[in-house]
C-alpha cells in the first residue's frame, strides 16, 4: 500500500499552488525537485538533457544569424535567406527553445507578442527556403524541460483535488473505478497531463522497478473514462 503522504504529494504537485507545495514539512528523501519556474530560466538551472538539446540546436545556426533574428524580432530588421535557411534547418522545437532562452528577445513587457512574431518569422522562412527532410534535434521529455513545473500547475488547474485523489487511488488499485464527473475532468485535463500524472506518481513513490502495473492501470483509467463519458 502506498503511504498517504505519497498521495498528498501527488495532489500537491498537480492541484495546490506552488507556495503550498513548497511549505510541506515532510518531503520524501531523494525526490527530484521540479525544474524552476521563471520567465528567464538561467542556463545553469537547465537539466543535462535539456542542455544537450540546446547545444545540438546551437550547432545548427551561426552566431551572426542568431543576432540577425534577434534584431528582426526587436527592431523588425530583415532576415537574410541564409539565416532563414539555418533557422529552418534547426527545426521548430529548437527555434522555440532558443527564442525563450534569448534574454534580448524575451526580457521586455512584449514577451508574448515577440514570441508570437517569432512563430510568424519561422513560417515565413519555411516559405522562403526549400525544406530539407532531415532529423531535427530531439526535444527531451517534458520532465526535463525548464517549464515543467509551470506545465504541471497548468494541468492541475483542470482537475479538482478530490478527483485527483480518486484517479490516484484507481491507479494504485485502492479504488476500482473513477466516477463519471471526475472522468470528465480527467479528459478535460488531457492525455499528456494524465501520463505525467502517472509518471509523477511513480517518481514520488520512489519506484525503480516492479511498478509496471501503475502505467497499465493509468491506461485502463483513461480508457474507462473515455467510455464513461462517451469519447472514442
Amino acid at each position: 500500500m502506498i503511504p498517504k503522504i505519497i498521495i498528498f504529494l501527488i495532489i500537491n504537485l498537480f492541484i495546490l499552488n506552488k507556495s503550498e507545495a513548497k511549505s510541506h514539512k515532510n518531503p520524501l528523501p531523494n525526490v527530484p525537485s521540479p525544474a524552476p519556474t521563471s520567465d528567464q530560466p538561467k542556463p545553469e538551472k537547465y537539466t543535462p538533457q535539456y542542455k544537450k538539446f540546446l547545444q545540438a540546436c546551437q550547432k545548427r545556426i551561426e552566431d551572426e544569424c542568431t543576432d540577425e533574428i534577434a534584431r528582426n524580432l526587436i527592431r523588425h530588421e530583415k532576415v537574410s535567406k541564409n539565416c532563414c535557411s539555418q533557422l529552418v534547418n534547426m527545426g521548430p522545437d529548437c527555434h522555440r527553445a532558443l527564442i525563450y532562452a534569448e534574454k534580448r528577445v524575451t526580457k521586455g513587457k512584449n514577451r508574448e507578442k515577440i514570441v508570437s512574431e517569432s512563430e510568424d518569422l519561422y513560417k515565413k522562412c519555411e516559405k522562403m527556403v526549400p525544406r530539407r527532410p532531415k532529423a531535427y534535434p530531439k526535444l527531451p521529455a517534458r520532465k526535463y524541460r525548464p517549464d515543467y513545473e509551470e506545465y504541471l500547475q497548468h494541468c492541475g488547474k483542470k482537475i479538482t483535488e478530490t478527483c485527483g485523489e480518486e484517479v490516484v487511488y484507481a491507479i494504485i488499485g485502492k479504488n476500482k473505478t473513477v466516477n463519471k464527473g471526475c472522468c470528465k475532468k480527467l479528459l478535460y485535463m488531457g492525455k499528456e497531463c494524465h501520463e505525467e500524472f502517472v509518471e509523477g506518481l511513480e517518481r514520488l513513490a520512489g519506484y525503480n522497478k516492479g511498478r509496471h502495473e501503475d502505467k497499465v492501470n493509468g491506461k485502463k483509467v483513461w480508457r474507462h473514462c473515455e467510455k464513461a463519458v462517451g469519447h472514442k
